[in-house]
């Protein structure tokens, strides 16, 4: 329940101060139709730092449904995008308005912080998994979705832009 809160807090705050690039803006607006799903749940950290920004983007274009699901309610869905045999979230999955085809995906977090992690859990470097958690957040909030931007429009451009 903690996460849960503590996730409410972090997702409004960003939705009040995220930014979207006019580079982006651009590249949103010129999309054709799509359904973005969100495979998420409402605790998890990486989500609550994410989802309002990809909410920013589908308010650019009223072509993009935003739609999320829940992860433990939808394993079998889940269990189709894992991140390295894991059920990590947030996942984005960009499907055409009939969901026949598969533009992208992106998730569960930024390059740099599954390279981080994937550290950490070779070698915590003494840090306790609380100090790790609190070292990532402060990762996200200098950031400002700059890293999360990037992938996704390069993952945009390789869907769409030839």
């Amino acid at each position: 329940l903690e996460y849960t809160r503590m996730a409410a807090q972090r997702m409004h705050r960003w939705d009040k101060t995220a930014k979207v690039s006019s580079e982006m803006e651009d590249l949103i607006r010129d999309l054709p139709p799509q359904i973005w799903l969100v495979i998420t749940e409402a605790w998890c950290g990486d989500a609550a730092q994410t989802i309002p920004y990809m909410n920013k983007l589908s308010e650019i274009n009223p072509g993009i449904q935003l739609r999320m699901i829940l992860r433990d309610e939808n394993l079998e869905i889940m269990d189709q995008y894992l991140t390295n045999g894991a059920r990590s979230i947030p996942k984005l999955i960009a499907l055409s308005p009939g969901l026949k085809k598969e533009y992208f995906t992106w998730g569960p977090k930024p390059q740099f912080l599954l390279d981080r992690q994937r550290a950490y859990k070779l070698d915590p470097q003494g840090l306790s998994s609380k100090e790790f958690t609190e070292g990532t957040h402060l990762w996200y909030a200098r950031d400002k979705n700059q890293s999360l931007e990037k992938e996704l429009m390069d993952r945009i451009k390789e869907a769409f832009i030839l």
